[in-house]
């Protein structure tokens, strides 16, 4: 992990005015550069500006609360406010009839299925940063990582924990939207007993997920809800390399890791990037009875529209900046992936 000296450093070599300005050779310190920086207003903006919109959101930016969901974040999508996902039914064989000649002129027009989704997120964050609280940064080590955790708790962090919670809100409405299919997984008070059904339920899905299907998608069901006219069921079929199990902590708790890679044909290291850790799945309805969701990795759909920081100019009443993170998204979940939940009694 970086330290205060190379996070300076590497500010100092970002911005051509510091770098020509500030001595940040191999036998600089902490202190020694801060001297220089705090010593000049302009300077100090410079540093700071560029520490904020280089710097942290690029190399530190792991130090802040990461997203368990962030698996299934898709491509950005700078332009619009619609994100088109399409998909269309295998061709269907016709008997060959070597007399058929007006067969050429028939159209055969693919059967695709369309969805829209639109930009559903729209939030902002901000912290202010005071000419007193960054010379207090340069005191030492400790204090310097201190500085830039206020800064990047504040703001990566806090956009990542509401974007958490905002797809496993997606999740929620869909399971109790009864648009993500289900399996009740039996009671039963001895806790290997009842780990032992959810894997046996979750291998049988793992192993007809990569068969073609209309079974384990919901997009004639949702279709028909939104009133297309005369749709026909999706057949789908996904990839074991492209296939997830989302589970409650509590759950995975007293479910062995071993078995259960096991059923998904895995090691257990890699099994463990297939598996996403949960708090929850909702408070309410069959959200909050939902154990573990097995789907395709295409099933939650989560879509950077914009993702930038932006700062005030420099406030001589307060001796201070205010910088902000904005962060627009869309978000849903794909009627064509497959997706099964498991949940109690």
């Amino acid at each position: 992990m970086a330290t205060a000296i190379d996070i300076v450093k590497a500010t100092v070599d970002s911005s051509t005015v510091l770098r020509d300005n500030i001595a940040a050779g191999t036998g600089a310190t902490l202190n020694s550069i801060g001297g220089q920086i705090l010593s000049y207003t302009p300077y100090m903006n410079e540093f700071i500006n560029t520490l904020v919109n280089r710097i942290l959101f690029q190399e530190v930016h792991a130090r802040a609360y990461e997203n368990p969901l962030r698996i299934f974040k898709g491509a950005d999508v700078p332009f619009g406010t619609d994100v088109q996902e399409s998909i269309a039914n295998p061709a269907i064989a016709t008997p060959y009839d070597a007399t058929a000649l007006s067969d050429i002129l028939t159209p055969a027009q693919p059967d695709v299925k369309t969805v829209y989704y639109r930009r559903n997120r729209q939030d902002k964050y901000k912290v202010t940063v005071y000419d007193e609280v960054l010379k207090g940064a340069f005191v030492s080590n400790d204090t310097f990582g201190n500085f830039i955790s206020m800064i990047i708790n504040t703001l990566t962090s806090g956009d990542n924990i509401d974007e958490f919670a905002l797809m496993k809100g997606l999740l929620a409405t869909a399971i109790n939207d009864g648009n993500v299919n289900s399996t009740t997984v039996p009671a039963n008070a001895d806790h290997k007993l009842f780990a032992e059904s959810l894997i046996t339920d979750a291998k049988a899905k793992y192993l007809q997920f990569q068969f073609p299907s209309t079974q384990y998608n919901t997009y004639l069901k949702m279709a028909t809800a939104q009133g297309v006219e005369n749709p026909t069921a999706l057949k789908t079929w996904s990839s074991p390399d492209n296939i997830s199990i989302l589970i409650r902590a509590d759950v995975a708790a007293f479910t062995d890791v071993e078995v259960l890679a096991k059923a998904f044909n895995m090691n257990k290291s890699e099994f463990m990037g297939r598996q996403i850790m949960v708090d929850s799945f909702g408070d309410d309805g069959d959200a909050a009875k939902t154990l573990a969701l097995i789907c395709d990795n295409s099933f939650i759909k989560c879509f950077d529209n914009r993702f930038i920081t932006a700062n005030t100019e420099y406030n001589p009443a307060t001796l201070s900046r205010t910088y902000y993170l904005h962060h627009w998204e869309t978000m849903a979940v794909s009627p064509f992936a497959n997706a099964w939940c498991f949940k109690e009694a």
